[in-house]
């Protein structure tokens, strides 16, 4: 009988590191696991961030607190309070994640906030003007296509003589939509055009 009372003990002091040894095991892959989702949401949070900094242009800001110092200085407030309006405007549409794609027409709403600004800072050396053409569907769309389409005609194609012009199409059917955007600007390398345009071949037959 005392074999088989050690034998139980010896069973048991067994069973006990074995389930000591499994709780273990499972605590650490417990904190793996949080370990592994505190890292995807810094790195969520890390990767909203650089979404945002690449979205913002510091320079057309930069320009924009520039016009308002001018502004204060000629005493203009009226134009003033529109500035600080539609920049946090942009700024609020800009560097909200809430959604990634949204109604069209809040993208051009967008585009033509953003156009305001520079026509307050250019004032009669830009032209703009924007069309619409087809039904009234109003399609979802990715957020923030518009303007950096429009600063990038600022940065790279206006480099020629005032006054500088834009023309910005908005189509939609029930099915179909497209924007286009056309400037008076020095237009882009053949070379450089042409690499693109193999890009965009490239991506549409994978």
């Amino acid at each position: 009988g005392g074999n088989w009372d050690t034998e139980i003990a010896v069973g048991g002091s067994y069973e006990v590191a074995h389930l000591g040894k499994t709780i273990r095991t499972m605590v650490a892959q417990m904190r793996s696991l949080m370990d592994d989702i505190v890292a995807e949401q810094e790195s969520k949070r890390k990767s909203e961030f650089d979404a945002l900094q690449s979205q913002i242009n510091p320079h057309f800001f930069h320009n924009m607190l520039a016009v308002i110092a001018s502004l204060a200085e000629e005493g203009d407030n009226e134009k003033i309070v529109k500035v600080c309006e539609k920049l946090s405007q942009n700024l609020r549409y800009v560097s909200s994640f809430s959604e990634t794609e949204v109604p069209l027409n809040d993208e051009v709403s967008n585009a033509i906030s953003y156009l305001e600004l520079m026509k307050i800072r250019y004032e009669e050396k830009l032209e703009y003007s924007i069309q619409y053409i087809g039904d009234d569907s109003v399609p979802l769309v990715p957020k923030f296509i518009l303007q950096p389409l429009l600063e990038n005609s600022f940065r790279n194609g206006f480099k020629k003589a005032f006054p500088w012009q834009l023309f910005l199409e908005v189509y939609t059917t029930s099915d179909l939509w497209y924007v286009k955007l056309i400037d008076n600007g020095v237009g882009m390398d053949v070379a450089a055009l042409e690499k693109i345009r193999g890009k965009i071949a490239q991506i549409k037959k994978e």
